[in-house]
């Protein structure tokens, strides 16, 4: 109890009930017989770590400064819903029968990323994953909202722009974690390198983000999971369109926004190895579904990236019906597995070139 006590001191965090339970945690722990397996410290690090992010807070709070600890993740569910850290209990059960924290949550789903058969030529492979975007207030796992404002001025003035960076989230049923495709490519000294549509589609759309906001755009960034029904199985997209999912600042411009001054852009990548020659690159739209803007991307990429320029085809995906009243597309950049234009898709040069296109295509599509 020793370490506990001075750091109690240290942080300023005395709290005689949270020393009475570590106590109980590490007398049963230190206390079981040899039989029961090794000593398990997660409860005990887990309450150690609240201590240190509490004082965190106050010591920002104390220099005014508006930065949080890495541990904590800031609500984007709107309403009562409070901020997450590691030890925010969900009800999300582990295999021993007890509720599961963000905190597990998010080990559960680095360890299972790590024995992913993606990664099975990446020795000790570097996976990172948020904490769940766990809603406090409903008790649920829920996709993640942002609001990005802009930054400039111009064409897209009081104009807003959904975009939504595929898969990335957390499952509500289970906890587990949906990365997207996974596979490993070999970096420029010959080691292979792991790689996550998730994160190759947010590195993507952020560079999309920042395009559009000089420009007077007002983005609206959400993020989920897709597979095992994901965000479709929740409605999520359809709640948050009618102003009752997501931050209290999207539901906000949401419902201040007229349709016609809205649009839904859904990025991925893929890493299709069993057919490395195919590029994969499509845009998809929903028939009964406004065209314009999967015509617009396949046009603005055509002249400025034509080595990746998209087909057009139809498709009855669950993002574009979803956003039916509001232009819609998913766009499928490439596949990864294409050693042709692997380089291309994670190179920072060639994705912000790529999406300043994308961006023209946008911008055509909302003001004319």
């Amino acid at each position: 109890m020793t370490v506990y006590d001075n750091l109690a001191k240290q942080t300023k965090n005395s709290n005689p009930q949270k020393r009475q339970e570590f106590k109980a945690e590490l007398e049963k722990e230190f206390g079981k017989p040899w039989y029961k397996g090794m000593v398990d410290t997660e409860n005990m690090d887990a309450m150690i770590s609240e201590m240190i992010e509490n004082n965190s807070s106050k010591s920002n709070k104390n220099n005014g400064s508006s930065s949080i600890s890495a541990e904590i993740l800031e609500s984007t569910n709107g309403g009562n819903s409070k901020d997450i850290t590691s030890n925010t209990l969900t009800i999300i059960k582990g295999s021993d029968g007890n509720y599961a924290t963000a905190g597990q949550l998010r080990k559960w789903a680095i360890n299972s990323a790590k024995k992913d058969k993606g990664f099975s030529k990446v020795d000790n492979p570097y996976i990172v994953r948020p904490l769940p975007n766990y809603n406090t207030e409903t008790k649920k796992i829920e996709a993640v909202t942002e609001l990005q404002l802009p930054t400039g001025r111009g064409n897209l003035d009081k104009k807003v722009v959904i975009l939504n960076s595929g898969h990335g989230g957390y499952q509500q049923s289970n906890g587990s974690f949906d990365p997207g495709t996974v596979l490993s490519v070999k970096n420029a000294e010959g080691k292979e390198m792991p790689i996550e549509e998730w994160r190759v589609a947010k590195s993507f759309v952020d560079k999309l983000s920042d395009d559009l906001r000089s420009r007077g755009a007002t983005v609206i960034f959400v993020s989920g999971a897709v597979r095992n029904g994901g965000m479709a199985k929740q409605q999520y997209l359809e709640n948050m369109l009618a102003g009752k999912k997501g931050a209290d600042d999207v539901r906000e411009v949401i419902k201040d926004s007229n349709k016609s001054d809205m649009l839904f852009l859904s990025v991925h990548v893929e890493s299709v190895k069993e057919n490395p020659n195919d590029k994969k690159c499509t845009v998809r739209y929903t028939k009964g579904i406004d065209k314009k803007l999967s015509d617009n991307i396949n046009k603005h990429l055509k002249k400025g990236f034509p080595q990746l320029t998209p087909k057009v085809e139809q498709d009855n995906l669950y993002v574009n019906n979803a956003t039916k009243g509001i232009s819609s597309s998913l766009l499928e950049i490439g596949n990864i597995a294409n050693e042709d234009i692997t380089n291309s898709l994670l190179s920072a040069y060639d994705q912000k070139k790529y999406m300043k296109c994308v961006a023209d295509a946008i911008e055509e599509t909302l003001v004319n």
